[in-house]
């Protein structure tokens, strides 16, 4: 294959990617034959390594090489498109979007989908770190949402200068254990509160739901 014609698959495939961020993040269809197309490019450009067998021995285990190569570039435009629909999937459940039903379900398509490119069981795992972030701030959201309908007027400039730095969206939230010491300072940690906290604490440590939570 001219070095040209691999260039412009390349391109292409680039803009496929692109292409494909824009209707993920615009929630757009088109999305799967979008990532076929560009998985396509992306063997495209390695045609002539695929059908470029010698016999010698050394031949034949560099162009296996080549091929083992393509497959862990697909493996990462599997995972790239994972994470990013997973992202927008959670960021628009944020603001009256999917409910948790339909998330569950976009999950597991989404799941399922890369255990049938072959992505291995620790690389979804990372696919589904993306929404880790997300799972955080609904944990701190809910405690703080409870506590603040347990507090008294007598404590705003208090509620507002510890809350203000850890109210500026996903990644400024307060952990537990401030959340903790705060609630016990203002005198509002009663049962709910602690349970709600064992509940983020839980997440905040081994990034894994306690039994009967589910988001």
């Amino acid at each position: 294959m001219s070095t040209f014609l691999r260039a412009v698959l390349w391109a292409g495939f680039i803009g496929l990617i692109g292409f494909l961020v824009y209707l993920v993040f615009y929630n757009m269809p088109g999305q799967v034959i979008v990532l076929v197309a560009a998985a396509l490019l992306l063997l495209a450009t390695r045609f002539g390594d695929l059908v470029k067998f010698k016999l010698s021995g050394m031949s034949v285990e560099a162009d296996l090489e080549k091929i083992r190569s393509s497959l862990v570039e697909l493996h990462h435009l599997a995972e790239l498109f994972g994470r990013i629909s997973l992202q927008q999937m959670q960021g628009a459940g944020r603001w009256g979007g999917y409910s948790q039903r339909e998330r569950d379900s976009m999950r597991r398509s989404i799941v399922d989908g890369l255990k049938r490119v072959g992505l291995d069981q620790k690389r979804i795992d990372r696919v589904l770190e993306a929404e880790w972030p997300f799972f955080h701030f609904d944990y701190a959201s809910r405690v703080t949402s409870a506590a603040n309908k347990k507090r008294g007027s007598d404590t705003n400039e208090e509620w507002n200068t510890f809350m203000g730095p850890h109210s500026k969206g996903i990644g400024s939230e307060a952990d537990p254990e401030n959340l903790r010491a705060f609630f016990e300072k203002l005198g509002i940690l009663d049962d709910e509160l602690r349970s709600l906290l064992a509940d983020y604490e839980h997440f905040h440590t081994h990034k894994t739901h306690r039994s009967g939570v589910n988001w």
